[in-house]
């Protein structure tokens, strides 16, 4: 799965779901995507979530929580 993400300054990450995902980010005409595995803290927060739902993330370098809602996922 590709999920796409906004937190509140309105800055979008993608993130692509796989097995052996080691958060490398893979360069796309559309921006980065950041691969993470199943057991990644951030996909564990984003496990069943929607379109417009919403969630708390770990920041970069653990500088608190980040909040960010889910706007796609193919």
């Amino acid at each position: 799965a590709v999920v796409e993400l906004e937190d509140e300054a309105g800055e979008r990450v993608r993130i692509a779901v796989f097995p052996g995902g080691d958060a490398t980010v893979l360069a796309t005409e559309g921006g980065g995507v950041r691969v993470l595995s199943l057991s990644s803290p951030w996909v564990q927060r984003l496990k069943n979530l929607e379109v417009g739902d919403g969630a708390e993330l770990p920041g970069s370098g653990g500088a608190g929580e980040v909040d960010v809602e889910v706007v796609e996922i193919w």
